[in-house]
């Protein structure tokens, strides 16, 4: 279940790329570091998940190969649809609401129960929640800056 949803969660961010890339070469880029960024923390979660489910290394890293070549199929897709000009925004809303939900299911709740078991280890879950803090408001405002200066960067 972990790969379908991974496959699923891939395709939808090579679909975002995909036209991302069909839009300019600055927003391909941009769209393209954040899901770099993004897949990091989230690839070592995948495979510490198929790992704990008792997978071996082998076969954690081939299930997760097998759920990122979805994402080389989304970018098909993107391209193809990014090339019509209302379906740009449509792709960008979809992943949108899909990374909104991921990060106020998934992450949140994660946020929450790492405060909890520090306070069950009794320690202050103090920099736990700073770290966490820190972390939102510096991706806040990394966003914030390429957003406000994205017209201005010529390639």
């Amino acid at each position: 279940m972990i790969v379908v949803g991974d496959g699923l969660h891939k395709f939808v961010d090579g679909l975002s790329v995909g036209a991302a890339f069909s839009d300019n070469l600055l927003t391909g880029m941009t769209v393209g570091l954040s899901m770099i960024c993004e897949e990091i923390a989230h690839e070592i979660g995948d495979i510490a998940m198929l790992l704990h489910a008792g997978l071996s290394i082998k076969r954690a890293l081939l299930y997760n190969s097998i759920a990122a070549i979805f994402c080389f199929f989304g970018v098909a897709v993107g391209i193809i649809l990014g090339e019509t000009t209302t379906a740009n925004q449509w792709i960008f809303a979809f992943a949108a609401g899909i990374f909104l939900y991921v990060a106020l299911v998934d992450m949140l709740p994660e946020m929450s129960m790492a405060a909890e078991l520090a306070i069950e280890k009794h320690s202050s879950p103090f920099f736990i929640s700073l770290f966490q803090t820190i972390g939102l408001v510096l991706g806040f405002f990394i966003i914030l800056l390429v957003a406000m200066y994205v017209g201005e960067i010529e390639l």
